[in-house]
């Protein structure tokens, strides 16, 4: 089995923008990127024209991205949610839809490829995140970044992690969801060995099935000194028992959530619903709550083990069908950096 290559930088959200955009003006290959939200904005403006700069110098340029991220804005599709707001939020959410979409016209026309998945039907105008895809990933040449960014402003703005790793190999083996979800590859296997120390774990959309999560199960159950689970959400009933089951054990458990999450009421209602049961089944779980926007989604087992990826590591998505994509490393040199960002929280 090839030995995936050392050179791995655990990067925040800004950083990782401009290091992707650095990375792709000097593409000479691919550039390709996985993303549920693409919003315009400053920071993604900047990337957008590294896109076109790519496109230009006939670079493979694909951009794929969730009908979720349209859907937020497009009254056709959202029409629960554009129904309860006023009309100058409407009149608003109109406005920033037109620029999704010249925005997507201008990349088609300077030759970026674009493609689009979970395409909306009768669910998904009174279900919008039913079946999304919620993987976040792009690959520049031979460089991987894999994480929790979106391509938006906002993503900038929260706690986000991306892992920079140059390995061709990688590159390769995950090149296969791009192709699967363009129709050009079968599905993806829901692991994928790396090498000895890093595996690939995928979601793919099945509801009520959750590699990812049962991966996560697995580790906290083996836990001997410490896990520390970081995401936008508390957690929920299932994952709550194997934590307080964790610390019984004499687990050193830390939970890190946002003080308030800054997305709409249905995912806000879901927080304080984990928060809640969290203080009355576990009142001895600490949980830190800080007053910035949390994205980054990560699981620390004894430091030495982590995963990391777009799972938030609750039950709504894979009830939903929410395609996920982690990794999981025993890899000395990211724990470690992993460990440096919790304990900078």
């Amino acid at each position: 089995m090839t030995k995936l290559n050392t050179s791995s930088s655990l990067l925040d959200a800004p950083t990782y923008f401009s290091d992707l955009s650095q990375q792709i003006l000097n593409s000479t290959q691919q550039v390709w990127i996985q993303t549920m939200y693409f919003e315009p904005g400053t920071i993604t403006g900047t990337l957008l024209k590294a896109l076109i700069k790519a496109a230009q110098n006939k670079v493979d340029v694909r951009l794929h991205i969730d009908w979720f991220g349209l859907a937020t804005t497009d009254p056709n599709l959202n029409v629960v949610a554009q129904a309860l707001l006023t009309k100058p939020g409407q009149a608003s959410r109109q406005k920033l839809h037109q620029k999704k979409l010249t925005l997507l016209r201008d990349l088609e026309k300077s030759g970026v490829k674009i493609y689009f998945t979970n395409p909306p039907n009768f669910a998904n105008k009174l279900l919008p995140y039913w079946k999304r895809n919620h993987v976040k990933l792009s690959i520049v040449d031979t460089t991987t970044y894999i994480g929790s960014c979106n391509i938006s402003d906002d993503d900038a703005r929260y706690i986000n992690t991306m892992v920079k790793i140059n390995d061709h190999h990688l590159t390769n083996l995950l090149q296969s969801f791009f192709l699967y979800f363009e129709g050009n590859a079968p599905l993806p296997p829901t692991h994928t060995k790396v090498d000895q120390l890093t595996t690939i774990v995928f979601d793919n959309g099945q509801t009520e099935h959750s590699p990812i999560r049962d991966e996560v199960f697995s580790a906290v159950g083996n836990a001997k000194k410490s896990v520390t689970y970081v995401s936008q959400f508390s957690p929920d009933w299932q994952l709550l028992m194997q934590l307080e089951a964790a610390r019984a054990q004499n687990v050193k458990v830390e939970i890190i959530v946002p003080q308030k999450n800054t997305f709409n009421s249905l995912f806000s209602s879901h927080q304080v619903l984990n928060y809640m049961l969290a203080k009355l089944a576990s009142p001895h779980l600490p949980q830190k709550k800080l007053a910035e926007m949390i994205h980054a989604k990560l699981l620390l087992v004894d430091n030495q083990t982590v995963i990391f990826g777009s799972h938030n590591f609750n039950s709504s998505g894979v009830l939903m069908g929410t395609t996920e994509l982690a990794l999981i490393s025993h890899r000395a040199e990211l724990v470690t950096q992993f460990v440096k960002f919790v304990e900078d929280l």
